[in-house]
């Protein structure tokens, strides 16, 4: 941990060096002709990265005000050939230093990252360091043998094992009792964290499912399922590839009635499959309840990017 802080340390000293303007009055600074500095974070072992306050979600605001003014000595601001090219951000933002991370490598008490507390720490450490970027990297579900997040199993869904198991306990979805045992900081044994975190998961996701006292937020869950209609695809993919006569089989070569998606087929799929596809709904609602929480805090304190994993074959 000492040398991952030594490490930021040195970085953030780079940019100070290179007039890579702090935040001011808690709004991003407009930025001068300097070279982008860009720490990287972006790896499975899990060590704590320094934070500076703890963040408080509140009601979000879509627009910021303009950027204090930096000192004079930074240099000219970005000319207009700067965004000549339509890719390029408007050159009177200026330029931005960011960080690369996949929230799954910060530090977690299950033995992984997670869409709570330290993603919002992560964010306030962010803030206080003059960042102004956070590329998260994919979020799609990994394939269970590298987990990768460019190895995802479906470009629309999210990781369930970033859900944050302590928020799923506040709400209730889960009892006290249900905290599974803490794991030390280290490299991520993905196996060990899903084998512990997938039954918690279904429970929760029954609970929001069964449970009366979550009839309101059920209501947001049928709502996120009607608004989302390749929820339905996904899930009845998810149900078919655990199946013991498909799960060894790429899709194509599954029998062709499923592959060529015949309609009566599909039906009759999503019919036994019912209740895997209702669960595995829930829980993509309890994922994008929780990014959208993280992505809120954000938006008071960096730009999210995310990254696309495309291959081409020849």
């Amino acid at each position: 941990m000492q040398a991952l802080k030594r490490h930021i340390q040195c970085r953030m000293a780079a940019c100070a060096q290179n007039h890579i303007a702090p935040y001011a009055a808690g709004r991003p600074c407009v930025l001068r002709k300097s070279q982008l500095t860009t720490v990287s974070v972006c790896s499975a072992s899990r060590q704590p990265v320094p934070c500076s306050r703890a963040a408080v979600l509140c009601h979000a605001d879509a627009s910021h005000s303009p950027a204090a003014p930096v000192a004079s000595d930074l240099g000219e601001l970005l000319g207009p050939a700067y965004s000549e090219d339509s890719n390029m951000p408007d050159w009177h933002k200026g330029r931005r230093a960011g960080v690369i991370l996949h929230p799954t490598a910060l530090p977690g008490p299950y033995g992984i990252g997670e869409l709570g507390k330290e993603s919002f720490k992560f964010i306030d450490w962010l803030h206080s360091a003059g960042m102004q970027c956070w590329q998260v990297l994919p979020l799609v579900p990994p394939d269970q043998e590298y987990y990768s997040p460019y190895s995802g199993m479906d470009t629309n869904c999210g990781n369930p094992l970033l859900i944050d198991i302590e928020a799923l306990i506040t709400e209730g979805l889960l009892d006290e009792s249900d905290r599974p045992p803490a794991m030390p900081d280290g490299d991520i044994q993905f196996d060990k964290v899903a084998a512990a975190k997938q039954p918690l998961l279904a429970k929760a996701a029954q609970s929001l499912l069964t449970s009366p006292k979550f009839s309101g937020l059920r209501q947001l869950m049928t709502e996120f399922r009607n608004s989302n209609i390749w929820i339905e695809d996904s899930a009845l993919f998810d149900a078919l590839r655990q199946q013991s006569e498909l799960q060894n089989l790429p899709w194509w070569q599954w029998p062709d009635p499923l592959k060529s998606r015949k309609a009566s087929a599909l039906k009759d799929a999503h019919k036994q499959h019912k209740k895997h596809i209702d669960e595995f709904v829930a829980i993509q609602f309890l994922f994008d309840r929780q990014w959208k929480a993280v992505k809120v805090g954000a938006d008071y304190s960096a730009w999210l990017i995310n990254a696309l994993y495309v291959y081409s074959c020849a």
